[in-house]
């Protein structure tokens, strides 16, 4: 009897292992759109988010980007150069490896709004 609990014991506590591996190796994804609302390009944008850095360029009025990436304690940072040499940046303090975000990062003529969801 007491084998078989022993047995039951390990076999859940591996299992609770594997889970635990599968989440780390799978974990949750995060992602971000930037777009383009104002009157001119964006001669040159860069998102920086756990450690990652995103960069695209001449981004026409209209216009979308995005990218994904996996959420760790960490900040979010855009930086947006505009065709006339206009900057804006836009930050979101702290974000954790364990929520998936959605941030939209909006550019108009008079700057750059960020907004943050938890996706579920």
């Amino acid at each position: 009897m007491l084998r078989i609990a022993l047995w039951t014991i390990g076999l859940l506590f591996s299992a609770v292992v594997i889970l635990f591996a599968a989440v780390e190796i799978f974990g949750v994804t995060s992602e971000f759109s930037l777009q383009n609302n104002a009157s001119e390009a964006i001669a040159h944008v860069s998102v920086n988010v756990v450690g990652k850095s995103f960069t695209f360029d001449d981004i026409e009025p209209g216009a979308r980007v995005t990218g994904r990436y996996r959420p760790n304690d960490s900040s979010f940072v855009a930086l947006v150069e505009m065709r006339s040499g206009k900057v804006f940046d836009g930050v979101v303090p702290y974000i954790t490896h364990s929520i998936a975000y959605r941030h939209d990062v909006v550019v108009s003529n008079s700057g750059i709004e960020v907004i943050e969801t938890i996706m579920k």
